[in-house]
């Protein structure tokens, strides 16, 4: 068995890439972050429950962060090179 990139906890995975990549669209659309369910319907997730767990754990890996109790202050920290 091959051990594991050290990093491996940090990287985003494809799903998450995929949420990191609607934030950047995004952003890059319309010059702000976007809500929650705006995220949600970019990506076709319906629940935004299941869109802000995915946020949380974008956070806890360092890629995302934002202001609590503010509107529109998610932004990427850091992009870790998407997955092989």
């Amino acid at each position: 068995m091959q051990p594991r990139d050290p990093d491996y906890r940090h990287q985003p995975t494809k799903r998450q890439q995929r949420v990191l990549d609607a934030i950047k669209a995004l952003v890059t659309e319309r010059g702000y972050a976007p809500t929650i369910r705006e995220l949600g319907d970019r990506l076709g997730m319906t629940s935004t429950n299941a869109v802000a767990d995915h946020l949380k754990l974008l956070k806890k890996k360092g890629c995302v962060e934002w202001e609590r109790n503010q509107a529109r202050t998610l932004r990427i920290v850091s992009q870790p090179e998407e997955r092989r």
